[in-house]
């Protein structure tokens, strides 16, 4: 059932259920979706509408006082939350991410990579991916790409699989067009949740309070409002808060003082704040022969028809360089941009000096290399948007772009400001903070890339300034991606985190955390199938769990 509170007669109303999710997004709808017709009633109180809201999205205010975060960019209260604009990006964990390293302080998941792999196999599904992930192997074979020998054995091929963006196979699953929209788990799910007889949606949800049981060890009732200020409790037995990697601090923090002293005896709550800070490591200059190699092999590849799937390939890490050198996990793409010579930079200027009539002796040249060059331009919008294959540039830019994992920093973290946002939560500071290994590891794989370019005869790599000159960095060294990660900690011990194996709160008896939020650390891949495997994992605990005495 589907229910609009903003369109409510009525000024207040309340609800009662067995378990209410605080957060309708891509892992809250995994566990509503995870608990129809096991018995149990389900609330999904989702922020936002079926659309985006631009007063809603005022409620991610805050103030970012560390390495600069934008705190409403990448951030959405509607249904499906960040999966109305991500770019279905998916990729697993690697299994040494879970391991304790020695060199990285913190490190470690009280959780193994074998425990995950069944439910990283169903959320998969729910990814909307309609087969089996296949190996590397098997996407060279499918992809018909041959791969350098990487010689050094520092790096590695490594691929991205993009969810395809239909729920269901469709006409346009079989139009041969490059265009990839990105898979919204609001719209693909909707038609399931509103029918599910045990399921209700409550839209516009704005939470302003979350309310101890006697003890306060215990949440009993949650207090939502509308923007206009329609007010709705709901009373549960056990309640799930999956509002992304900020929100789920925020929520944590903005608790009653009694819960909040029994949920962080430690302080841990907000703590070892990360995202995986993205950055430009260097230029690789290639001739034109080499640039079409690097872009034939590591590049976005899309075969529709024959291949649903659009991949991704880049490089990363091995195992062994993270050990033999003490590093970060870490990966690569290569990003091909037009030079200022191209067709494709001729014409922008072109368009721009007609409209500012500016005619000098650089709009004749663009209008001869436009008029001249008018064939390439006809081959690469066949090459994309009638066969789906990747854009092939003459002389491109070629730049390397890394992600990185980051060391879980205690002082790296979110905590609260005075100041209320419009129904009366404070606002969130976030304090985002990079270091040493960071720098050190993105340093490494420059010189890694560098050699392996080298011998497999591809080019060279000029570095970016920012990695020789050191700390601190500034802001367009390494930049925020959106992955928001850690501040609800998965830990063994109330003193390493918030959460315990479960994702159970430590200190409240019924209270559960879903979201990168719960990440001990973030590996280099991106979180969207971790955050729903464990989305999966703890809906199957939920559905299975007696709260009968609760």
């Amino acid at each position: 059932m589907l229910i609009d509170l903003s369109r409510s007669a009525d000024r207040t109303a309340e609800f009662r259920s067995d378990i209410c999710i605080i957060g309708g997004g891509p892992a809250g709808i995994t566990i509503a979706r995870e608990l129809i017709d096991c018995g149990k009633t389900v609330i999904l109180a989702e922020s936002g509408g079926l659309k985006q809201d631009r007063k809603a999205l005022s409620l991610y205010e805050g103030v970012s006082v560390g390495h600069p975060v934008e705190l409403t960019v990448g951030r959405y209260r509607v249904l499906g939350g960040s999966s109305i604009m991500w770019g279905g990006r998916c990729a697993r964990l690697d299994p040494m991410d879970f391991e304790c390293r020695d060199w990285i302080p913190r490190s470690g998941w009280p959780i193994s990579y074998d425990e995950l792999t069944p439910y990283y196999e169903r959320a998969i599904r729910t990814c909307n991916f309609h087969e089996e992930w296949k190996e590397l192997s098997d996407v060279k074979d499918v992809l018909q790409l041959t791969l350098p020998l990487l010689e050094a054995g520092n790096l590695s091929p490594f691929v991205w699989r993009v969810a395809p963006p239909d729920p269901n196979r469709s006409l346009w699953n079989w139009l041969t067009l490059g265009y990839r929209a990105s898979f919204k788990f609001g719209s693909a799910y909707l038609h399931e949740l509103k029918s599910a007889n045990t399921v209700k949606v409550l839209l516009h949800a704005n939470l302003v309070k979350l309310i101890g049981a006697p003890g306060d060890r215990s949440i009993q009732e949650a207090i939502f409002t509308t923007l206009d200020g329609r007010s709705t409790r709901v009373v549960s037995k056990e309640f799930v808060v999956a509002c992304s990697g900020i929100e789920n601090p925020r929520i944590l923090l903005n608790m009653p003082d009694q819960l909040l002293k029994n949920a962080n005896p430690h302080g841990q709550i907000g703590r070892c704040f990360a995202q995986h800070p993205r950055g430009i490591i260097g230029v690789v200059e290639a001739s034109e022969e080499q640039a079409l190699r690097l872009q034939k092999t590591f590049n976005n590849f899309m075969r529709p028809k024959y291949v649903p799937v659009q991949y991704e390939v880049g490089l990363a890490l091995t195992e062994q360089a993270q050990r033999m050198h003490k590093l970060l996990n870490a990966s690569l793409c290569l990003y091909y941009e037009a030079d200022d010579y191209s067709i494709w930079k001729a014409g922008r200027r072109v368009r721009e000096a007609i409209r500012g009539r500016t005619f000098d002796r650089r709009f004749l040249n663009d209008v001869l290399t436009v008029t001249f060059g008018i064939h390439s331009v006809g081959m690469n919008v066949i090459r994309r948007w009638i066969l789906g294959r990747e854009v092939i540039h003459k002389k491109p830019i070629i730049r390397a772009v890394i992600d990185l994992e980051q060391v879980p920093r205690p002082d790296s973290r979110i905590t609260l400001a005075s100041e209320m946002d419009s129904v009366g939560m404070r606002k969130c500071v976030v304090d985002w903070k990079l270091g040493e290994l960071e720098l050190r590891t993105a340093r490494m794989f420059a010189e890694f890339l560098d050699q392996e370019l080298k011998l497999a005869g591809l080019g060279a790599l000029r570095r970016s300034e920012w990695l020789a000159r050191g700390l601190p960095f500034e802001q367009n060294d390494l930049q925020s991606n959106l992955h928001f990660i850690g501040a609800t900690r998965m830990a063994d011990r109330a003193e390493d985190g918030v959460v315990d194996r479960n994702c159970k709160v430590f200190g409240l008896d019924n209270v559960y955390m879903a979201g990168a939020s719960v990440f001990p650390i973030g590996g280099h891949a991106n979180p969207m199938v971790t955050i729903v495997a464990l989305a999966t994992r703890l809906g199957e605990l939920l559905r299975n769990s007696d709260s009968s005495s609760r």
